[in-house]
């Protein structure tokens, strides 16, 4: 019992008895430097960190113009679209109506054109052949009047009354077509140029 006692005493003192804290230790010039690198490193990456958020606001700020633009573009891209859609409409309605308007000038054209070979048929029916006009003048010869009264020359030619007239120089006639000279007389060239009766029958048949 005396020893437990002891022990228990002994242990209150021991427990009462206050060790001497030693003072701070200085820390080493390496140590320092190296605290000193630390700190130096904690606030460029503090730096970084904020630069690097900075940067990632901006880019969010450029991605949410970016959508709104895409957005924009989607908008104007649709306008357009429906645009080029109601132009094509209206290219098809612009091209039906030349269309129209074409095959309406082609029917007018093709009246006219029937219109007019309609007319040169009619004339050509009642035209006359070659050999009822005079190949000096172009007259269709006649009975009624005599300067168109059809005159063979001394070549065989025919000519009206009227174009030997007016080719007599000097009591010569020139023949227009192969230039051989008929002489005549002094008196009226009516009586000295024969009439082509034959010719004139025939012209006056068909008259």
């Amino acid at each position: 019992m005396l020893n437990n006692s002891k022990k228990t005493q002994g242990k209150k003192l021991a427990s009462k008895v206050t060790v001497p804290k030693s003072p701070p230790r200085e820390p080493t010039a390496e140590e320092s430097a190296e605290m000193e690198r630390i700190s130096e490193r904690i606030k460029e990456m503090e730096s970084e960190i904020q630069t690097q958020k900075e940067s990632n606001a901006k880019l969010f700020e450029e991605i949410e113009k970016a959508a709104s633009y895409q957005d924009d573009h989607n908008r104007v891209l649709d306008s357009i679209t429906d645009e080029k859609t109601e132009m094509l409409e209206e290219i098809e309605q612009i091209h039906q109506t030349i269309q129209g308007c074409r095959e309406l000038e082609m029917q007018k054209s093709m009246g006219n054109q029937y219109e007019q070979l309609t007319k040169e048929k009619d004339s050509l029916a009642n035209a006359p052949f070659p050999w009822q006009k005079c190949g000096a003048c172009q007259n269709q010869y006649s009975q009624e009047e005599e300067d168109r009264t059809p005159r063979t020359l001394a070549c065989g030619h025919t000519i009206c009354l009227g174009c030997a007239k007016h080719l007599i120089h000097k009591n010569k006639i020139k023949c227009p077509f192969d230039e051989v000279v008929s002489i005549v007389g002094r008196g009226p060239l009516a009586t000295q140029l024969a009439r082509n009766y034959r010719i004139q029958d025939v012209c006056e048949q068909n008259m």
